[in-house]
């Protein structure tokens, strides 16, 4: 966030309506930065440069006062005020990527209260414009990935009952595929599992308590899902090669047991039985990244009831 190439941590509190941002200070440890108030009720943070100036800007979706809000980077680990886009009712998902080819990042939004997705495409400085809605189902999550290798970024929706894949039609419009989940489908991965160069999905059941897998055919299809066991209500999955063998494992934060799981990627597109890592109260959020320039994976965890940021420091050789 601040430009000296260490991994740094933003946080969205949903009960204070405050952002925090945690510099790294260069040994896996984080000095706090900043808070700042963008919103009410902060579900989902992600972080991308809307303004073509390479530093990264923070986007938030609001829940209760609809909107999702901007702050962009002032270039030192600071934020400028948020600029606010009026959503439908608790927008709690957001991606971005460039959705229309125009070389700028969009973001696509997700609604918990309207079944609508709403794009925002970028004005090429840091700015939306009026947004463009799409009837589909109340919103879980959404990401964005070129899943049919068209070159084109395409857009995956998770609703509580089905999983959309929306193909780009190279305009910034979009069609619709649609897959049947259930057990509550909370969050969602996109990465090449079998190393077949097709990126697959993974989406974590939170009544399930699984993770279901959907591998990749090409032509916008994707085989039934198979289905693996983590801990108890997974509310976010990631994937990431975590042990340094050149396959993307994946990682889920279980919301009721106070752990992460861990399922190692076999190779051929299935996966060994999870192990469980303790961390906080009632873990709600998890990412990957080395954050002490080890060249390894670590894990990053957010625990809810704790009111804390944990690290799972990799100690794979």
């Amino acid at each position: 966030m601040n430009g000296d190439n260490q991994v740094d941590i933003v946080v969205g509190m949903f009960a204070t309506n405050e952002i925090y941002v945690l510099l790294n200070i260069g040994n896996g440890s984080f000095t706090l930065s900043d808070v700042y108030t963008a919103g009410v009720r902060l579900y989902a943070v992600t972080l991308t440069d809307l303004n073509g100036d390479t530093k990264l800007d923070i986007v938030i979706a609001n829940g209760v006062n609809t909107s999702i809000s901007v702050l962009l980077n002032n270039g030192n680990g600071t934020f400028a005020s948020p600029m606010f886009y009026s959503c439908y009712s608790t927008p709690q998902a957001i991606a971005a990527g460039d959705l229309n080819g125009d070389g700028h990042i969009d973001i696509a939004v997700g609604h918990g209260g309207n079944p609508r997705m709403r794009i925002f495409f970028n004005l090429g400085n840091g700015s939306l414009s009026s947004p463009v809605d799409y009837v589909l189902s109340s919103g879980n999550a959404v990401q964005t990935a070129d899943v049919n290798q068209d070159n084109k970024t395409d857009i995956i929706f998770l609703s509580s009952s089905y999983l959309y894949i929306l193909p780009n039609n190279g305009n910034g419009t979009f069609t619709s595929i649609r897959y049947n989940v259930d057990n509550s489908p909370e969050s969602l991965a996109t990465f090449d599992i079998n190393d077949d160069n097709q990126l697959d999905i993974i989406v974590a059941a939170f009544n399930g308590d699984r993770v279901s897998v959907f591998l990749n055919h090409g032509n916008n299809t994707f085989t039934a899902q198979a289905n693996y066991t983590v801990g108890a209500r997974p509310k976010t999955v990631v994937a990431a090669d975590v042990n340094g063998d050149n396959k993307p494992d994946i990682i889920t934060a279980n919301h009721n047991v106070g752990s992460v799981s861990v399922l190692f990627n076999n190779g051929d597109g299935t996966f060994a039985p999870y192990r469980n890592y303790a961390v906080g109260n009632t873990p709600y959020a998890a990412v990957a990244a080395d954050v002490d320039g080890d060249n390894k994976l670590d894990i990053v965890v957010i625990n809810y009831s704790s009111r804390n940021v944990g690290v799972l420091f990799n100690c794979f050789n």
